[in-house]
């Protein structure tokens, strides 16, 4: 189901018919999105988590 989607597998899906490559294209691109929009958040998170915890900023 995920063939072609991975770097290196352009020759996969140049076999395909034009819907089919059409269609892992726009998958392709949607999903590198997400994850890119993913790692934003998760770095985000991570260093405003780590500072928070850190610095106390509850008064605890």
């Amino acid at each position: 189901m995920t063939s072609g989607l991975a770097p290196g597998q352009e020759n996969l899906v140049a076999h395909e018919a034009l819907q089919v490559q059409e269609t892992l294209t726009i998958v392709k691109t949607k999903t590198l999105a997400a994850l890119r929009n993913q790692t934003k958040r998760i770095q985000g998170f991570t260093s405003t988590f780590l500072s928070d915890a850190l610095d106390g900023i509850y008064g605890i």
